[in-house]
């Protein structure tokens, strides 16, 4: 028998499941609860000053360079907002406390392009403020 005929609907069922839409709403959040979002409560367990030093010990990925992404878009880095206003860089973190933190999301490039527009290349960091809850 021949063992391309035998793969061939495996293949074609999981490139099926891997192309499934999403029904998740256009603007939410990050999926993916403990990999793309900080809570409050991991927040305090840890006993975090900044949001910086949260995201350090519970995310330090979140704070990798991601290169050069294009000739168009040299350098630059992951953007911090606040709410849904640009707050900064990465080193905008260190100057807002961890305990007024509701949550913490990142976006990857493509994400962060779709909800906070073009700018984004290098993805974003989102700290949501309990007075925005």
């Amino acid at each position: 028998m021949n063992p391309m005929r035998t793969l061939l609907p495996g293949v074609l069922i999981a490139l099926a499941a891997a192309c499934g839409a999403s029904n998740r709403p256009p603007n939410s959040p990050p999926r993916g609860g403990s990999g793309n979002s900080i809570s409050a409560s991991q927040i305090e367990a840890i006993n975090a000053v900044t949001v910086y030093e949260a995201v350090e010990k519970l995310r330090p990925q979140w704070l990798r360079s991601r290169g050069e992404q294009s000739i168009m878009s040299p350098g630059g880095g992951v953007v911090v907002y606040l709410n849904d206003t640009r707050y900064g860089d990465i080193s905008s973190l260190r100057s807002l406390q961890a305990n007024a933190a509701a949550s913490i999301l990142y976006y990857n490039a493509a994400a962060a392009q779709y909800r906070f527009g073009t700018g984004n290349t290098y993805g974003v960091i989102q700290v949501l403020t309990i007075a925005s809850r």
